[in-house]
Parts: C-alpha cells; structure tokens; sequence
C-alpha cells in the first residue's frame, strides 16, 4: 500500500476508511506468515497547517493516525525531519509497548 497515499485533509472517515485497508494488507500477509513494514509520516497525527494533535477513534481506540499505523504493522519506520525528535520517542514508545516483538526503525 502506498504511504504517500495518506492525506492530512481527509474527514475522519476516510481516514479510518484508510486505516481498514492497512488493516486488511496487514491481516492478510499475517495469514500467509508474512511480515509487515510501514513508513509513517512524523506530521500524519496532526491537523493540517497546525502543530494541533488529531485524533481518530478506530477499531474501538482513539489516538492520531500515526499511532495507529504504529500499532497495525510488524514494524514501522518513522519519516522524520531532526526537530522532531520528540514524535520519534512517542512512535517508538507506542512500538515497544504494543508488542515486545514489534521492531520500529528510527
């Protein structure tokens, strides 16, 4: 699925139209034993035009749709500008506690 796909001007419902079809790449390369890997925008969790954090309820959790694309994948890496170190942390941080297995490039 094509990361570059992703637009910070959806409504929330296509963004959690969105979020299903990462879902479903995910759940089916699972059922083949097949592992998957996600790039992740650093801003994608936030309003357009803003530093405001956006959140999304999704399969019964709300959070920004950055953190669950972390959440959904085998491991993710993180696109990421040097000032913004704190969202990296975050990221991390939502990887390590999702799973123990769960590998996040930084």
């Amino acid at each position: 699925m094509n990361n570059e796909a992703y637009q910070k001007l959806w409504s929330d419902s296509q963004i959690r139209s969105y979020l299903d079809k990462l879902l479903e790449v995910h759940t089916t390369a699972s059922a083949a034993s097949l592992s998957t890997h996600y790039s992740v925008g650093w801003h994608w969790g936030r309003e357009h035009g803003s530093s405001a954090e956006r959140l999304v309820t999704w399969n019964g959790r709300t959070a920004n749709a950055s953190e669950h694309m972390v959440r959904t994948f085998d491991s993710v890496d993180v696109q990421v500008k040097k000032k913004h170190e704190r969202f990296v942390i975050r990221a991390g941080a939502i990887s390590i506690q999702s799973t123990s297995s769960k590998n996040c490039h930084l």
